[in-house]
């Protein structure tokens, strides 16, 4: 398969996969907030366990939004915002719980998460094959053209 449509595949894939996730649980979020500002108070609305996840939210939604011009941003966006809430939901169980149990880190197999890290994966492959492509063109002198 030609390494150009491969390329474009795998983008257009991560694109596909993970920005109408992003986008819905950005607004599912922001009214979230808004209802939970309205029924119990600012301070019930900004603990710690929601402030993480909007978080991770965002860090996926800005990867899936500089997709469209920086490929190798966005993957390790995409990535890292996978591990931060995986991270940070085993630490906020591990806060409340107050032990350590490896079934607390609820993240790190969510289907959000597994959203956020097959795009990443996809972006960072897609960034690495075209500078392979870029570097491994066969020069003009290779494809027999004379150059005057």
């Amino acid at each position: 398969m030609n390494n150009k449509r491969l390329t474009k595949g795998m983008r257009w894939t991560g694109r596909i996969i993970a920005l109408p996730l992003a986008a819905f649980l950005f607004v599912f979020m922001i009214g979230e907030f808004i209802d939970s500002v309205k029924t119990e108070g600012l301070q019930h609305a900004m603990q710690i366990g929601g402030l993480l996840g909007g978080m991770t939210i965002m860090l996926a939604l800005v990867g899936c939004i500089i997709s469209w011009w920086w490929l190798l941003p966005a993957g390790v966006l995409l990535i890292f915002a996978y591990l931060f809430g995986a991270i940070s939901s085993g630490l906020v169980a591990v806060y409340h719980v107050g032990v350590f149990r490896w079934g607390q880190f609820g993240d790190l197999w969510s289907i959000p998460g597994i959203i956020y890290l097959v795009a990443g994966v996809l972006f960072l492959l897609s960034w690495w094959l075209t500078r392979k492509t870029l570097t491994t063109a066969p020069s003009a002198s290779e494809t027999g053209r004379r150059l005057k």
